[in-house]
């Protein structure tokens, strides 16, 4: 389902915690308490789609000299429901986010911001302060994994 949801605003946040845990909250639609069992989150609440992710996920490699992958193929398990998820995000991802350097989080959001102006053909979609802070927000949290050896999970709502 994570790939089929398009054309609609969903939230998308990636959290550090339990998979097990915010499986349940979610699955539940029991969200006011993510914040209880989340131990750090990024929110790209910003009217995206998966495939928007993947975008950003390969313009992050680009960016600081890794070969591009996209996300979807690094989810795995939990809830995947029609109106919900939460997925658990492989290590490697993690890794590879976790090594964009801080200098290019502001070409990566400049690029980001293209290749969905281009894909979309909406010359309204311009870089924003809250897309350089989601990808602030990402890359701190697989830094922060990473040393911390951190499961992530990726949610998402409709």
């Amino acid at each position: 389902m994570w790939r089929s949801v398009k054309n609609m605003s969903v939230t998308l946040e990636f959290i550090i915690g339990d998979p097990s845990e915010i499986g349940k909250i979610v699955h539940d639609m029991d969200c006011d308490r993510l914040d209880e069992v989340s131990k750090r989150r990024a929110d790209f609440s910003l009217h995206l789609t998966p495939h928007d992710l993947d975008t950003l996920s390969r313009e992050s490699g680009l960016a600081s000299a890794q070969s591009p992958r996209e996300l979807g193929p690094y989810l795995k398990g939990g809830v995947d429901e029609v109106d919900r998820g939460v997925l658990e995000v492989e290590e490697e991802w993690v890794g590879y986010v976790a090594r964009v350097p801080q200098e290019k989080f502001a070409a990566i959001a400049e690029q980001w911001a293209k290749k969905m102006r281009d894909e979309q053909g909406d010359p309204e979609i311009v870089t924003t302060d809250e897309m350089k802070l989601a990808i602030l927000e990402l890359v701190g949290l697989c830094v922060a994994a990473t040393r911390d050896s951190a499961r992530v999970v990726h949610i998402w709502l409709a």
